[in-house]
């Protein structure tokens, strides 16, 4: 998963994106869908130049590793957000507590 954005680019903000699709209000379509009690493992990048948070809506998750440097997990279990550093990226493994659509992701 990769988090750019467009500097200034909407009357003077700054659209996200993940994976390179925006959020739209005139296209609610999930980015994903995921399955009730599956395991994914996720690789979230912060490709900004900005410090920023990153969440899943209405899921928790654990941090494997930031970078290549690997996490003690009693340390990160059940997060909602992390704040990614500018270009930092982490593995994160996340159990889905509901399934179907995940607006916005």
């Amino acid at each position: 998963m990769s988090f750019t954005k467009d500097n200034a680019a909407l009357d003077g903000f700054n659209p996200w994106r993940i994976n390179g699709t925006a959020f739209s209000m005139d296209d609610t379509k999930p980015l994903f869908t995921l399955r009730h009690g599956a395991r994914y493992r996720l690789r979230p990048r912060n490709a900004t130049d900005d410090i920023h948070p990153i969440h899943l809506h209405r899921h928790s998750f654990e941090i494997v590793s930031v970078a290549v440097w690997a996490i003690n997990a009693d340390k990160t279990q059940g997060h909602s957000v992390v704040l990614f550093g500018s270009k930092e990226q982490a593995d994160a493994a996340a159990q889905m507590a509901r399934s179907g659509p995940m607006p916005g992701a």
